[in-house]
């Protein structure tokens, strides 16, 4: 095989010249560019469904607006449906935004993650004792 160092472009062994740019082409093909360092992106949990049509709108939704999202389970519900939801999670540092653009959504089958549950205060507790029921 012949490569095109200008354009990068593959060829066959019979070609003289570059389609693209016209130059030289040489036996080598050309380096791969360095891969740029992954960063690491911290998810969390906005939302589990059952209904794939609101997991596309969801991704429209969120892929306008540049937040960072991962469907976990989307291709699961397709091979067994209702069995396990579609959890879409948001990067971390955007999960307050993805909250407030879909607070008006209301989904079939589809709810929110909860919040951390506060714990009862010490005024719930009172008269309750520690007997077992």
């Amino acid at each position: 095989m012949k490569y095109c160092p200008a354009c990068k472009t593959e060829y066959e062994d019979w070609v003289e010249k570059c389609a693209e740019c016209s130059g030289p082409l040489g036996s080598l093909p050309p380096p791969a560019p360095p891969e740029p360092p992954q960063e690491y992106v911290a998810y969390r949990e906005l939302l589990q469904t059952y209904n794939s049509s609101d997991v596309a709108f969801i991704k429209t939704l969120l892929e306008s607006n540049d937040i960072l999202f991962c469907v976990e389970g989307e291709n699961f519900m397709t091979l067994n449906p209702g069995a396990l939801p579609a959890r879409v999670m948001v990067n971390a540092d955007q999960y307050e935004s993805a909250k407030e653009l879909l607070g008006d959504f209301s989904g079939r089958y589809t709810s929110f993650s909860c919040e951390e549950k506060e714990k009862p205060s010490e005024a719930d507790d009172a008269g309750k004792g520690n007997a077992l029921p």
